[in-house]
């Protein structure tokens, strides 16, 4: 708790400072918009609503506390953009169990990819209430096989939007800038067994439809591997084959919201203020309900204007923000870690050292953009706090180089990067009104599978704030699968509790 006071005095005073220095905002800058709305968050889900609710008539202004847009976890995403999805399962519990266990009773090549730092999670009473929604959704009433297969029509028409959007509009900039490639996905093995068992599941027809996977795939002997990822006879580990997703997708969602945010303010004009961070919500009271009538930020006060929609896209910080108004999200952020090393100057960036598509085993994902790769790992609960941990990169960065040796000078100066990922408990994305305020959206989630789905729930949020949903989403997607009407809960005992004792990095 002391650490905590600590944490907010200095944030207090680093505010303070920030309010007397940073150019004042015009309080009435919505009210001179002819159809405004008010998105707080300019990463990759906040940048694709503006641009979603800008193509439906509203004259849109994106704020966000970092200094540009993808600046925090759309930045550091490995760039998966697979048919599929990761939901958390009782065998995911017990795989994370095993990471927790001491070093000596796990076996000796795995590698613990989940990580906490105890004092900061269990004195935190929204992740103890958090874990228990996570527990419940995952073990007691996991999501049924009606939801998972909505989900994955959800997931396929996201990534159809996406793919469509990059190559096709604004003259295919996006596709080039984020390098979006269709390059496939390996999933590397090491267990002869594991592999014998695929290729039994991949032989009967019955057993290799997933509903939680659409992408075509097949079993690729360790000689066929070798042929697609010369790099892997040099590796440390000795994998005997793969599941390759022969179609998988990827691309740069850093470079991606880069190049969006520019698009967004030259060609479809929408309004960004930087630098600007939500400090409280002014509230109305009406019949049985509530209007945000004013956003503090520490820049000035924005008034919002009846019937203007206020959207929050903040990711792991939405929480936070919504606490603010007396509303709990079960919702906690899980750090994850990526090393993005240069290859641009680097003698080993051929392909007999580097990967060429996405390679990832059961813990550690990489992907190559232009002459970039990225080595990502680790889920870490540790509150709110967005540094680095010391011995978790060096554990990374070990890994790294049993995959890669070849690249471990590059490995040694590579950039470090830790973000926070949006973890919902139930691995479900958030997206629509937030009762009881009449004019209160939220787009955000699931951290578990990433930023390929921004699209899809941009175009969501825009049916829903519009009302245009039959023409806006096609008959095999469940717009009410994300509804936040059960899942976020008005609870102004429990936020003023939590606003104690939370540790907000």
């Amino acid at each position: 708790y002391r650490e905590s006071l600590n944490a907010t005095k200095q944030r207090e005073a680093w505010l303070n400072m920030k309010m007397l220095t940073s150019a004042r905002l015009d309080p009435n800058v919505l009210a001179e918009k002819s159809k405004p709305c008010l998105v707080i968050g300019a990463g990759d889900v906040g940048l694709s609503t503006a641009m979603e609710l800008r193509n439906e008539g509203f004259d849109c202004m994106v704020i966000d506390a970092a200094q540009s847009g993808s600046a925090e976890c759309s930045s550091a995403a490995a760039g998966g953009m697979q048919r599929s999805n990761y939901i958390v399962d009782k065998d995911m519990w017990i795989q994370t169990v095993k990471c927790l266990l001491p070093r000596s009773f796990q076996d000796k090549d795995s590698f613990p990819f989940f990580r906490i730092q105890w004092w900061k999670a269990v004195s935190d009473i929204h992740f103890l209430r958090f874990a228990t929604g996570l527990f419940y959704s995952s073990v007691v009433r996991p999501l049924s096989d009606e939801s998972k297969l909505k989900l994955l029509n959800f997931t396929n028409w996201s990534l159809d939007l996406i793919e469509d959007l990059m190559q096709n509009e604004f003259s295919g900039t996006l596709a080039k800038k984020a390098d979006l490639k269709f390059s496939g996905a390996l999933k590397v093995i090491t267990d002869p067994e594991t592999l014998t068992k695929l290729e039994t599941v991949k032989a009967d027809t019955t057993l290799s439809k997933s509903i939680g996977s659409s992408e075509p795939w097949e079993v690729v002997s360790r000689e066929r591997l070798i042929e697609l990822e010369p790099w892997i006879e040099s590796s440390e580990f000795q994998f005997c084959g793969a599941k390759f997703d022969v179609e998988a997708a990827s691309a740069n969602s850093e470079q991606y919201g880069i190049e969006l945010e520019r698009l967004c303010k030259q060609q479809l004009q929408i309004q960004f203020a930087f630098d600007t961070q939500v400090l409280d919500f002014e509230v109305q009271k009406e019949i049985g309900n509530y209007r945000i009538r004013k956003v503090v930020t520490t820049r000035g006060e924005i008034e919002i204007p009846d019937g203007t929609p206020v959207v929050i896209c903040a990711g792991a910080w939405t929480p936070l923000l919504l606490r603010k108004l007396n509303l709990y999200m079960p919702m906690y952020p899980l750090k994850g870690y990526n090393l993005i090393l240069d290859l641009s100057n680097s003698p080993h960036k051929a392909q007999d050292a580097v990967p060429q598509r996405i390679v990832a085993d059961t813990s550690v994902f990489m992907t190559r953009f232009h002459d970039e790769l990225r080595i990502t790992s680790i889920g870490e609960f540790a509150g709110f706090d967005t540094h680095p941990d010391e011995s978790v990169t060096r554990d990374l960065a070990a890994r790294a180089k049993q995959f890669l040796p070849k690249l471990a000078e590059e490995i040694d100066n590579c950039k470090v990067v830790s973000n926070l990922r949006p973890f919902v408990s139930d691995s479900l994305l958030i997206i629509g009104k937030c009762k009881p305020y009449t004019n209160l959206f939220v787009n955000t989630g699931p951290g578990s599978n990433g930023w390929k789905l921004c699209v899809g729930s941009s175009r969501l949020l825009r049916a829903i704030v519009s009302g245009n949903s039959e023409n806006l989403v096609p008959n095999n997607v469940d717009i009410n699968l994300f509804d936040p009407e059960s899942r976020v809960s008005y609870s102004p005992v429990f936020c003023k509790v939590a606003k104690r004792f939370t540790i907000d990095g």
